[in-house]
């Protein structure tokens, strides 16, 4: 790719590390860096950079025009939900997530909690406060769901609202009681498949993985595996996951969903695939991302707001 379309990477406020290495770009627009309030560091390495932005302080690496330091930008207040985005309850019983603020408000905030149909999930309490000494201290919500429910695998809405701020959702799925563990574990990709059972203690069977087991791991290594295609819903249910490790593989393409539900992600490595594009919403609700290795990608284009 020669270029960075406008708007790339709207929405990733908390991203601190950008490497997009070994690349063919030529040119940044003057703007690209607005929005990435905490970005302090991009490696542009091997690039043939002719002309850099100027809206954001940069301090160029002694002897390369190629690799910047970033100051950081200003802080501002959003809704992060620090554990669940999806949530699998029981009917006749209840579950658990947590919501903090991603930076320090202007001032004393409050979160709404709305269930969409309060006749198949209700939620407790309804308004969250937060102020400045605890707006970093995750806030517990119960979601609650009656007993006599017509049918389950019905799916409610959760929606938590603040002023000044994109809304965020938590996707409830109601599962008879008796529902113990989570489904298609083992339609994964066999390599994903392995991977979940090798860190799951006391587990061989890819059928008893539970969707606890899933919640607890936090780090996947599928670097070096030879994975040349992933599919939709390989990484469901990995509320926790923060690393993500893809690199070294013979990945040319990305199901569009295939990041969707890892609130927790911090760090992504996809470097060193044969990618020669990317879905547009391939990175959409990763708020929480901190580092994104792109190099070595043969990358050709990005669509417009791909990090939207």
């Amino acid at each position: 790719m020669t270029s960075l379309p406008e708007g790339i990477f709207d929405g990733l406020s908390n991203l601190q590390y950008l490497y997009l290495d070994r690349n063919q770009l030529e040119k940044l627009s003057a703007d690209i860096f607005t929005g990435l309030a905490n970005l302090w560091f991009i490696d542009f390495r091997d690039n043939p950079i002719s002309v850099l932005p100027s809206d954001r302080e940069i301090t160029v690496a002694s002897g390369s025009s190629a690799v910047w330091m970033l100051s950081p930008g200003e802080m501002y207040s959003e809704i992060l939900l620090s554990e669940h985005r999806l949530l699998q309850v029981a009917k006749g019983g209840s579950a658990q997530f947590k919501v903090r603020l991603l930076n320090h408000p202007p001032g004393d905030a409050e979160v709404r909690v709305q269930s969409d149909d309060d006749s198949k999930a209700t939620v407790s309490p309804e308004i969250l406060h937060f102020g400045s000494r605890d707006w970093d201290t995750g806030k517990t919500v119960t979601v609650s769901v009656p007993q006599d429910v017509d049918n389950a695998h019905e799916s409610v809405t959760v929606t938590l609202s603040m002023d000044g701020t994109d809304p965020r959702e938590v996707r409830i799925t109601v599962v008879d009681a008796e529902v113990a563990s989570i489904t298609g574990v083992c339609d994964r990709t066999q390599q994903v498949q392995d991977e979940i059972v090798r860190q799951t203690p006391g587990i061989s069977d890819c059928a008893d993985i539970t969707l606890a087991h899933l919640e607890a791991i936090t780090s996947l290594d599928l670097s070096d595996k030879g994975i040349s295609a992933l599919q939709s819903g390989d990484f469901a249910g990995f509320a926790s996951l923060r690393e993500l490790d893809l690199s070294d593989n013979r990945l040319e393409t990305l199901p569009e969903d295939i990041f969707h539900g890892l609130v927790d992600l911090q760090w992504l490595y996809l470097y060193d695939n044969h990618l020669a594009s990317s879905p547009v919403d391939i990175f959409d609700g990763l708020a929480n991302l901190e580092e994104l290795y792109l190099d070595r990608r043969h990358l050709e284009t990005l669509p417009p707001n791909v990090f939207h």
